[in-house]
């Protein structure tokens, strides 16, 4: 029988990639932007820029995420109890680990640009990579096992596997639905939809914890 063995070695060569690519467009900023202009690095639910960075910190923060994931999901496997469960969810967590990269650097290069003074529309960007983001995960949150590294993980998702299927399958149906109604919403904006959004996320990342707990609470009664 063919055993699971976890390996990440093309996905840990592809974030390598990403981020050297983003330190590039990094470096393109530190040459076309002068050094005392700011770098926009937030923006309002009315996609109006509300706040500002140095050039250095502005041209460093998503790299710096960049890197930060990159040593997390690296070293995570390493010290994760459940090894056995994460070799099982070995596909779940390379796609949804290029996904975050690679959203991260779509991002980066989106913040370059508007601090070079090109016109960008973050609402339009953001709407189109966290749906992205959400469908992806709503399609493989069912297919992961129980681990502490990534997923919901909660005191009753992880106190058995049941419950950890049962909630995750649960989550990626609601997930789904997220991803797209966020990537809808491009074609729509306004600040009403995008505060409707967020309510939305806040309220189903409580359903998907009460649903646990209440799936936890059923088998302790039943038990």
């Amino acid at each position: 029988m063919k055993k699971n063995k976890f390996e990440h070695t093309g996905i840990l060569v592809l974030h390598i990639l990403l981020l050297a690519v983003a330190l590039a467009v990094s470096y393109w900023g530190w040459v076309n932007i002068p050094d005392a202009q700011q770098i926009p690095t937030h923006w309002n639910i009315h996609g109006e820029i509300d706040g500002y960075s140095s050039k250095n910190f502005g041209l460093l923060l998503l790299p710096g995420a960049m890197l930060f994931s990159l040593l997390f999901m690296t070293i995570g496997p390493l010290v994760e109890p459940r090894k056995k469960n994460l070799s099982k969810s070995n596909k779940a967590y390379k796609l949804i680990w290029a996904t975050q990269i690679g959203l991260l650097l779509v991002l980066h290069i989106a913040l370059v640009a508007s601090g070079a003074g090109y016109i960008v529309n973050m609402i339009t960007i953001t709407s189109l990579t966290m749906g992205v983001l959400f469908i992806v995960m709503g399609n493989y949150l069912g297919k992961i096992s129980s681990n502490f590294l990534f997923g919901i993980r909660n005191r009753w998702t992880l106190s058995g596997d049941g419950i950890w299927d049962k909630t995750h399958r649960f989550a990626g149906r609601i997930y789904v639905v997220l991803g797209v109604l966020t990537l809808a919403s491009v074609f729509v904006q306004s600040s009403v939809i995008t505060m409707g959004l967020i309510l939305l996320l806040v309220l189903s990342s409580l359903l998907v914890f009460v649903y646990s707990f209440l799936l936890w609470r059923k088998e302790k009664i039943v038990g």
